[in-house]
């Protein structure tokens, strides 16, 4: 991989780099991948997946709590994520930015973005609900692209331990991981525009029936 590459993330309605896992106070990382598994395989519309990090990386793309925090290595599609939904006006849009090869440098010693079955992954998921979640902060990690969806999101992950703030502990230790690019909120729908223009849109981002009807929505100037 490149060294000097850079993963993007669209801000949430906080702009905090916390996976949603950690919103729900009472939430077991065990019990709902178990659960999805066992109830969701009756429901896959592609291929099932192959191992507990495919199912993880499903579950993420499906929007289940996991400790998976989505990225993507195209500046645009996460300029368009910032976007698409409307925020508070006293939170103006952004875009988190991230250097995965030095994250992965400070945390786990390694000079590449980790793949999942590599050693540096392992611990990051545990095999029994009796087995203790050991590592602290997070790592990048390179998906199997389970989905389309995925592929053509250009979509990049972090796993997270067990600090629910790890990359802004990191960042704090070692500047250069990470910062975030405010947009001012003036600007946003001009923006957005801009975007589509570019070639960047609902059907691009989400090539699907759902994406479809979601831009004829927005082109009518009617979505809710």
């Amino acid at each position: 991989m490149r060294r000097n590459e850079l993963w993007f993330r669209g801000a949430d309605r906080e702009h905090d780099p916390i996976p949603s896992l950690f919103r729900y106070e009472h939430a077991s990382d065990w019990d709902i991948r178990r659960e999805f598994r066992r109830r969701g395989v009756q429901m896959l519309s592609e291929r099932e997946p192959q191992d507990q990090w495919e199912w993880y990386i499903l579950m993420r793309h499906h929007n289940a709590p996991t400790r998976l925090l989505d990225w993507t290595d195209s500046a645009l599609i996460a300029l368009y994520f910032a976007l698409r939904s409307p925020l508070p006006e006293y939170v103006p849009p952004a875009v988190w930015a991230l250097d995965p090869v030095r994250l992965n440098q400070v945390v786990c010693n390694c000079d590449s973005v980790v793949l999942s079955n590599e050693p540096q992954a392992a611990d990051y998921l545990t095999e029994s609900q009796q087995d203790e979640l050991r590592p602290e902060l997070p790592i990048a990690v390179d998906p199997v692209h389970v989905s389309r969806r995925l592929a053509v999101q250009r979509s990049r992950f972090t796993i997270h331990g067990t600090d629910r703030n790890g990359l802004i502990t990191v960042a704090a230790r070692n500047p250069g991981v990470l910062f975030c690019i405010t947009i001012a909120s003036k600007s946003a729908s001009e923006i957005f525009e801009d975007l589509r223009t570019c070639g960047v849109s609902e059907t691009t981002i989400f090539p699907d029936l759902e994406g479809l009807s979601r831009e004829l929505l927005r082109e009518c100037g009617n979505e809710s």
